[in-house]
């Protein structure tokens, strides 16, 4: 038997490349490994100088490591403290919904200790933490959202991410909405909006938290998500083109 809700609403972001910028990430690891090395080995490498891909095998290279040496690169760079920030406008978008009532959780693939560090580093809290290593299952499964269900009772449910090759099939299926953030420059997914299948795409589209802000407030429980889809759908055209959520929408 479902628990009985505990909250009129739960709002659960993704992590990489929806609260933060997922390279800045990648940045922070290869600059602690390049210190490393340069601290254990003394030799400096450039981060700016390594290819898009590989760049820590180019590491090890340019270090004159052994190839088996990359696995303890590889860990150093999992396990780092990294060095990011929040996306504009993340923070006092969780704070507003704290202010209305609403519980606010993360769920993310990837590892436990990579993952959590990267929450702390952003100085963020929440209701509950949902990682796929502790999970036991990575989206598109619906196990993660089933977990958040069980830990955080609530009437209805939100999910904002980025990724729709995974993020919103499951949710979609069991009747959450769905926020979907475009990628911004240097994002790394990117997609096609318009060849999306059936059960992919978010129910609505935004380019920042300004516009995820707008769409909270205006679905919050006295603002029916109909009239605020109903008007997406108007403005947009077409499955490919912006859809915006204007500011002054609050239900």
């Amino acid at each position: 038997m479902p628990a009985e809700p505990k909250h009129a609403r739960a709002i659960v972001f993704d992590l990489d490349d929806t609260l933060f910028a997922e390279r800045d990430y990648v940045r922070s690891g290869l600059r602690a490994v390049a210190t490393m090395i340069e601290r254990l080995h003394g030799i400096a490498i450039a981060i700016d100088s390594l290819p898009a891909i590989d760049p820590l095998g180019a590491l090890r290279r340019r270090a004159g490591l052994p190839e088996a040496a990359l696995d303890s690169l590889l860990w150093a760079y999992r396990l780092h403290p990294p060095v990011i920030a929040t996306r504009p406008g993340a923070a006092e978008t969780l704070a507003a919904c704290r202010g209305r009532g609403e519980a606010v959780a993360v769920l993310t693939d990837g590892r436990s200790a990579t993952q959590r560090l990267k929450i702390d580093a952003l100085g963020l809290t929440f209701d509950g933490i949902f990682v796929s290593e502790e999970i036991g299952a990575t989206k598109p499964s619906p196990a993660g959202y089933r977990a958040v269900e069980r830990a955080l009772p609530a009437s209805n449910y939100v999910y904002i991410a980025d990724n729709p090759s995974k993020d919103f099939i499951a949710p979609n299926a069991i009747g959450w909405l769905t926020i979907g953030l475009r990628p911004g420059e240097g994002a790394i997914h990117r997609h096609d909006e318009a060849t999306l299948p059936d059960g992919a795409a978010p129910a609505v589209w935004t380019t920042d938290f300004s516009e995820i802000a707008a769409v909270l407030a205006a679905t919050a429980i006295n603002a029916p998500f109909d009239r605020v889809r109903s008007e997406q759908r108007s403005a947009a055209g077409s499955r490919a083109a912006p859809r915006r959520i204007r500011s002054h929408h609050t239900g």
